[in-house]
């Protein structure tokens, strides 16, 4: 069987703040290749960053690597790690991303659960989850207010907020999806604008074109 995936309409991006801390944690390859619509397609460990809902679709167990050195962005790297693991209905996922830059670095560390609330024939189901994670930023640098020089700010203390998803699969061919990252809004450093987590909610929608011989 062949399997090919077209995700029909979009991943809607809404921010409650200019700027964002952990802004790129969901931007998974296969996130990246399909324009964001990965919402709706997660069915693997790195659902844990786009979709906590997805794991229950990752298998009994799974993991996720990634290394990214994004263009445009002189010295920053990206990492992902993530593992999950089903246990009947539920499943479980632990997961850790860092941003490095020059001068510092973004660590979050991420516990998620998932739980197939409905499950039909054929792959149909509803899938509920949920993520709390853990932020800290190290040596921020920003303008200082005379001349416009770096100067370090240090570390911020340890934040904590959640995300939350669910996927929707009326039709074995059809998937629909919401999530909504950072649902707290908490500032990672010193309650600053410029420092504040992005509250960001995502929709999706996706159709599965199967082709069998």
């Amino acid at each position: 069987m062949k399997r090919l995936i077209f995700p029909l309409l979009f991943s809607c991006l809404l921010a409650s703040r200019a700027e964002a801390r952990f802004e790129n944690v969901s931007a998974v390859a296969r996130s990246q290749a399909v324009g964001g619509a990965f919402v709706s397609l997660a069915d693997d460990a790195s659902a844990l960053f786009a979709n906590p809902a997805g794991i229950v679709l990752a298998g009994p167990l799974a993991g996720y690597v990634d290394y990214d050195e994004p263009a445009g962005a002189a010295g920053a790297r990206e990492s992902r790690l993530a593992a999950c693991m089903a246990a009947g209905k539920t499943s479980f996922g632990l997961g850790w991303y860092r941003q490095g830059r020059a001068g510092g670095s973004d660590n979050l560390f991420l516990a998620g659960a998932a739980y197939r609330l409905l499950e039909g024939t054929q792959g149909s189901l509803i899938s509920l989850g949920a993520n709390a994670a853990v932020g800290r930023a190290s040596g921020e640098w920003t303008a200082c207010p005379a001349g416009g020089t770096p100067c370090p700010r240090g570390s911020s203390g340890a934040q904590l907020t959640g995300d939350v998803g669910v996927i929707v699969r009326p039709l074995p061919v059809i998937s629909l999806a919401y999530s909504a990252a950072n649902v707290f809004g908490v500032p990672a450093s010193g309650g600053t604008e410029e420092t504040s987590w992005r509250r960001v909610q995502r929709w999706g929608a996706s159709y599965f074109w199967e082709d069998r011989v």
